[in-house]
């Protein structure tokens, strides 16, 4: 796919100089170590995170199913996002795309019920290697 460098330059000149910096009270209300807002207590402020089978899972080959859906239909990937917002949340940089960005990026068909329109891009980062979740008990 291609991307317009200056966009990538711009991303690791942000992530490289911390160019953004926010008070604690515009950090996330939720985190994955054992505090107050911890995995344990997520429940308690979102209902759903109460549920059954809840992340992080173990997706076991031999229980996995094939699936066949139509091709995914990606349009307007190829114009390059006009405005956007670089913000630090201090648990990676969020790329939000501006109203203006016109035409809007979207996705359609495959598993999805409706059409999406890129809104946003989101790089996560931390002191932990691997993925939360896991296939056959690896990361």
């Amino acid at each position: 796919m291609k991307f317009d460098t200056s966009v990538l330059l711009a991303l690791l000149s942000f992530i490289s100089l911390g160019a953004a910096q926010f008070p604690i009270s515009q950090l996330p209300d939720f985190s994955y170590s054992d505090t107050k807002n911890g995995p344990s207590f997520w429940a308690q402020k979102y209902a759903t995170c109460g549920g059954q089978k809840q992340s992080p899972i173990d997706i076991g080959k031999n229980s996995a199913t094939k699936a066949d859906f139509p091709a995914l239909v990606w349009s307007e990937f190829h114009d390059t996002p006009r405005t956007g917002i670089l913000i630090n949340n201090w648990q990676g940089v969020q790329l939000m795309l501006g109203p203006e960005s016109l035409p809007e990026a979207r996705i359609r068909g495959g598993p999805l019920l409706s059409d999406y329109v890129l809104a946003s891009i989101n790089f996560k980062w931390g002191n932990e290697l691997g993925s939360e979740h896991s296939i056959d008990k690896y990361l």
